[in-house]
């Protein structure tokens, strides 16, 4: 899977599920509790790794947390990823696009947005009871005109 992820620059959504409610510690957010259900994780991949370099680190448990997921990936089970090549960061318009789903909640105000200059209340949003693939995918394409492919790797089906 790795290996097929392309190194240009990009933007990236993890799919994650998480069976039972849990608390972790994520750095200067505190113990956070997060209830149980699918788990976006938007992102972005400028550096020089691109795509792969960055989805190669999320996939794998860090031992040495850099950036909030890191804290709770562990804990997560990898349905899929989604991502797009892009000069463009996209993560923010799909993150603001997943949030107003019925049924989307922000978990955690700030998760992953540190950084963000679009004021979006977090770069992870939770759906407690699930949402099926073709959910997502209408989702992530619904303002595709203008924007590069969506690519998807699905680990695991519902």
């Amino acid at each position: 899977m790795i290996g097929s992820l392309p190194v240009e620059k990009g933007s990236y959504v993890l799919w994650l599920a998480l069976e039972d409610a849990i608390q972790v510690p994520v750095g200067r957010l505190g113990v956070v509790t997060f209830p149980r259900g699918d788990y976006f994780y938007l992102g972005s991949a400028r550096g020089s790794g691109g795509l792969r370099g960055r989805l190669q680190h999320h996939l794998k448990a860090s031992n040495h947390p850099h950036w909030h997921i890191d804290h709770f990936r562990p804990a997560t089970i990898i349905r899929g990823v989604f991502y797009a090549m892009s000069g463009e960061p996209l993560e923010c318009i799909w993150s603001q696009a997943l949030a107003e789903v019925v049924g989307a909640v922000n978990p955690v105000p700030g998760f992953g947005a540190s950084d963000c200059q679009k004021g979006c209340s977090a770069h992870l949003v939770c759906f407690p009871k699930g949402i099926a693939r073709e959910g997502v995918l209408s989702i992530l394409k619904k303002d595709e005109e203008g924007y590069p492919v969506l690519f998807m790797d699905i680990f695991e089906d519902k």
